[in-house]
């Protein structure tokens, strides 16, 4: 289910347009508000794809056996969180998705043995908690500047806050991009629909 209306480039509803266009739903309108969006989500989408290339070149240093349940969670889960988060604006219970994913992500973390793929997965895992339990952030970095009495100081905190929701979502998004598309190249067809028997066993 697809969202529609510019207000929820605000709440939490994850998208890909929500940074491109929240920012210029606040600095612009009309033809300058169009320019200004499709500017940083050409710039987003170039950055995307250079970090999708060079995590692959990371990724490919480990030999995953993409058979498992849980490897197979973690593709399945992250394919489904980065088609809802690139294709439109999707309501904040679509995050559920994220569940296997974090599963995936933990199992990886702990069979590794490259130090930076390692290092990788738990920045994943991070990012992945972040993203679920964003709202206790948001309300937890609230209950500690509302004693402050400075004024405008709340509101900033609110912007940079969805500035770096958003940007986590973003890097969150390009990582399972990665990882999916990393399976699809390295996955044997036995591996991607199931183990094949072997015959010799029987």
């Amino acid at each position: 289910m697809e969202i529609t209306g510019s207000r929820y480039y605000f709440t939490d509803a994850f998208s890909a347009r929500n940074l491109p266009f929240g920012f210029a739903e606040a600095l612009g309108k009309g033809v300058v508000r169009t320019l200004i969006a499709g500017s940083l989500l050409g710039v987003l989408s170039g950055l995307a794809v250079a970090r999708i290339l060079c995590t692959v070149r990371l990724l490919v240093r480990e030999q995953f056996d993409w058979a498992a349940s849980e490897a197979q969670f973690l593709v399945i889960g992250g394919l489904l969180v980065a088609a809802c988060f690139f294709v439109g604006q999707n309501i904040g219970y679509r995050g559920i998705l994220l569940l296997p994913v974090l599963s995936g992500l933990v199992c990886l973390h702990l069979s590794v043995e490259d130090r930076e793929v390692r290092r990788f997965c738990g920045q994943m895992i991070a990012a992945v908690l972040f993203v679920m339990w964003e709202e206790f952030f948001r309300l937890a970095l609230h209950a500690m500047i509302s004693p402050v009495h400075v004024e405008g100081l709340s509101s900033r905190a609110e912007v940079l806050f969805w500035i770096g929701r958003e940007l986590v979502w973003w890097w969150l998004g390009v990582g399972l991009v990665a990882i999916v598309w990393l399976f699809l190249r390295r996955s044997p067809r036995s591996e991607i629909f199931g183990r094949t028997p072997d015959p010799s066993a029987v």
